[in-house]
């Protein structure tokens, strides 16, 4: 399928880059922003599959690491369609990061309104991480950090909107910044 990769670049250079990236694991996509603060690159995939169902269950998984984890605020999981998924999407589950101190949160989020629970695990510069939420149904969101329960909630699911792929990466700084995802799986139970 095709991304939607809209970016927000403060001057003018067009300098983002996403390309697939040779690696031990047969590759990884390399996302780096522009070099102004608040500079991002935010990836849906295009057309919203997923929307929790009663009795369905949606697993979402990724391994991914950044270059310096506390000059950038990030999202990865399923979100709506949205231009700035960082900052104004209103439907999402996943994990984030949105004050560039490398704190790993599970969130959840409705209409607006977010639950959000810090994992008590953090990214490290240039170390890879598997994130894992599973969803239950209509009833909660458990997510894993490396294998290990972190979080689990049963507020603000969003289970009136289809959702979508999404990786999203922002400055909090004047320098570019990088984020290297290694794989994406998403499965809901028909």
């Amino acid at each position: 399928g095709e991304w939607l990769v809209p970016v927000v670049d403060g001057a003018s250079d067009d300098t983002e880059v996403s390309a697939c990236t040779d690696a031990a694991l047969g590759g990884w996509v390399t996302i780096t922003t522009n070099d102004a603060n608040n500079d991002s690159v935010e990836m849906q995939l295009n057309g919203e599959a997923f929307k929790m169902q009663a009795g369905k269950a949606i697993v979402f998984e990724t391994r991914l690491k950044g270059a310096d984890v506390s000059e950038f605020d990030w999202f990865v999981g399923l979100a709506a369609t949205d231009t700035t998924v960082m900052t104004a999407v209103t439907d999402r589950i996943g994990f984030e990061c949105p004050d560039s101190t490398g704190d790993i949160d599970g969130v959840t989020e409705k209409d607006n309104t977010e639950t959000s629970t810090d994992t008590l695990s953090d990214l490290a510069d240039d170390t890879m991480v598997v994130l894992r939420f599973e969803v239950d149904g209509l009833t909660s969101v458990r997510f894993y950090v490396d294998g290990e329960l972190a979080a689990t909630h049963t507020t603000n699911l969003p289970d009136d909107q289809p959702l979508t792929p999404t990786v999203c990466i922002r400055n909090d700084g004047a320098a570019a910044n990088t984020m290297y995802v290694d794989y994406i799986y998403c499965a809901q139970e028909r």
